[in-house]
């Protein structure tokens, strides 16, 4: 049994269906969690695609981590928002203490937002509402990242060979870091081992933010890239034939294939924990 401790729900940016929230809050009793639900969760806004309002959501997670009793924080569920709080946060109150939050897709946003300013610990993986779906291996990677347990051999799919290397994990949604570009809150990925996922996007727009990525330098200066899950993005034979074209701005290894993303089936990873690369196998 997994043991959580105390955990804070936040909503940065959509809001999760009651079936989905009441089915992630039992599943996170039932494994022996403290929950504790932030006030403007299930708020409602105007805009129905958000949660509550910018101001509502930056304070739910002010709240969350001012909370001396809160030792992870868990979104419940990405859509869009998470890029309109960034300029609402306090990141001094956030560099107070190293809290683990967990999230992907437009939580992305603000994954990459506290990596910049050097605030808490990033770990991509299934948000409140699919945590009641996961099979054993979801739920063993997700343990394995928050808890810091030895790593894991995953399976993916070579493009492009290079050599052994150790670097740091950044799990992003490929469309949500374009939006970043330019903006004050794209870190430095240099060194880094970028691992890509998208949902519902044509090929034409995996493609346009790719180039995004490749003219802003971040293709070329990671240690390696590794496809994730691309559901419902197209073909795959439309997306092998994309990957293929942007492995080549990449220096180190490529993969595809790597199960990160929006299926049921999804590894979790810890910013803070770095993952090794051997003979073209990933241990994460």
């Amino acid at each position: 049994m997994m043991i959580w401790g105390n955990i804070a729900i936040i909503a940065p940016a959509g809001r999760l269906d009651s079936e989905k929230f009441d089915s992630g809050i039992g599943w996170l009793k039932r494994h022996g969690a403290q929950v504790t639900v932030m006030p403007n969760v299930l708020g409602g806004a105007e805009e129905k695609y958000l949660s509550a309002s910018a101001e509502a959501r930056v304070a739910d997670l002010h709240s969350a981590w001012g909370n001396p009793e809160t030792d992870l924080i868990i979104c419940t569920r990405g859509g869009f928002g998470s890029a309109q709080i960034l300029s609402l946060i306090d990141w001094a109150l956030l560099r107070s203490r190293d809290i683990p939050l967990l999230g992907l897709s437009d939580i992305t946003a603000l994954h990459l937002a506290m990596f910049k300013n050097g605030v808490g610990t990033p770990v991509s993986g299934p948000m409140l509402g699919r945590l009641a779906e996961m099979d054993d291996f979801t739920g063993d990677s997700l343990k394995r990242a928050i808890s810091g347990a030895e790593p894991q051999k995953i399976i993916a799919t070579p493009l492009q060979h290079g050599a052994n290397f150790e670097a740091f994990p950044r799990a992003l949604n490929l469309t949500i870091a374009a939006s970043l570009c330019g903006t004050p809150f794209m870190p430095d990925l240099s060194g880094t081992l970028l691992i890509l996922e998208d949902i519902a996007e044509p090929p034409y727009k995996i493609e346009r933010a790719l180039t995004q990525l490749q003219q802003c330098g971040i293709l070329g200066q990671c240690a390696g890239l590794a496809f994730g899950q691309f559901t419902d993005c197209g073909t795959e034979a439309e997306l092998e034939h994309i990957f293929r074209k942007y492995a080549s701005e990449v220096k180190g290894p490529v993969w595809s294939g790597f199960p990160f993303g929006h299926e049921a089936v999804t590894v979790s990873l810890n910013w803070a924990r770095l993952v090794r690369v051997e003979n073209m196998a990933i241990f994460a």
